[in-house]
């Protein structure tokens, strides 16, 4: 039986971060990426309920401005990220915008949807694209959709921009 009737090729992105993770492994170990995922994927489908993942956010019981370093960050790279994303796609490019932490970085999150400096939208569908679930969404900076003729700012957004600009004229200042 040939080995191409077994195997099916796939093509997929994931995060720098994790390839040159998933990619030093595989020198160490001497054997090829594509083997090490494949492992990977076995193992998760022999989970009781495989490819499962926590992405939830905090509710009501969230601390104001307890993510505010982070939450600067995500903003940053949100600023400057010319694609559209979810927040799966987001949480694995954690590492990348510098919060490697899965809760500060669901924190920092949070902490901007909650200030409504970022806003989710609809992904468009592509062709080769399953539809999506009802309840995923792509996140934006808030007010810099397409349906806008300029970013606009909201007051909250504009506040910790202003906040963050004193804390680092501040910092080491007692």
């Amino acid at each position: 039986m040939s080995e191409d009737k077994l195997m099916t090729r796939m093509t997929f992105y994931v995060p720098t971060y994790h390839h040159d993770r998933i990619r030093a492994i595989a020198k160490l170990r001497k054997t090829p990426m594509s083997r090490i995922i494949g492992l990977l994927v076995d193992k998760e489908l022999d989970e009781d309920k495989p490819f499962s993942y926590d992405l939830s956010l905090a509710g009501d019981e969230t601390v104001e401005y307890a993510y505010i370093d982070q939450a600067s960050k995500l903003m940053n790279f949100l600023v400057k990220f010319d694609r559209e994303a979810g927040l799966d796609t987001l949480s694995m490019l954690r590492y990348h915008i510098g919060i490697p932490d899965r809760i500060e970085f669901l924190g920092a999150f949070n902490e901007l949807l909650v200030k409504e400096m970022i806003e989710p939208f609809k992904p468009v569908l592509r062709n080769n694209q399953p539809p999506v679930a009802d309840d995923y969404y792509h996140y934006r900076i808030a007010g810099s959709g397409k349906d806008r003729s300029k970013k606009l700012m909201s007051k909250d957004a504009k506040d910790f921009a202003k906040f963050q600009k004193l804390k680092k004229k501040f910092e080491g200042v007692e």
